[in-house]
């Protein structure tokens, strides 16, 4: 995935899919086709056997049943999107969002954050309740 960031920041200026125009997105796929696939990825666990439960990289890296040492690296548009359900669950504004990242990370736009803050509003936001209607 960091490949793939580096690759829309260096081409496009740009560091999520989200952003990109739809001419960008299409040549961002077609460099995607181009690459070969990884082929030492290890599965934790069989697919027959594998739970439903989603896990996160952080998660995955501090859980102490896990043996794997390897991860799947956080997808940054998929924990946008999450943000983004967990923001209308809540009931936000777009203004209500950004206050609350500058004053928790001193950034005015979840793309501007890191994947462990990402994560960390993520969790923040799954933690609250939802209102009352």
């Amino acid at each position: 995935m960091q490949q793939g960031r580096d690759y829309l920041v260096k081409t496009y200026g740009k560091r999520s899919r989200q952003l990109l125009t739809d001419d960008e997105l299409l040549d961002f796929l077609h460099y995607l086709e181009s690459e070969p696939l990884p082929q030492d990825k290890v599965s934790l666990t069989p697919l027959a056997e594998s739970p439903v439960t989603s896990y996160t990289q952080k998660e995955l890296e501090t859980d102490t049943n896990k043996t794997s040492s390897t991860a799947s690296p956080i997808d940054f548009s998929e924990l946008i999107a999450r943000t983004n359900v967990e923001l209308k669950r809540l009931g936000w504004t777009n203004q209500q969002g950004r206050d609350y990242l500058v004053k928790t990370y001193g950034k005015r736009s979840r793309q501007l954050l890191t994947d462990d803050e990402l994560l960390d509003f993520l969790h923040y936001l799954e933690s609250e309740p939802s209102p009352q209607e």
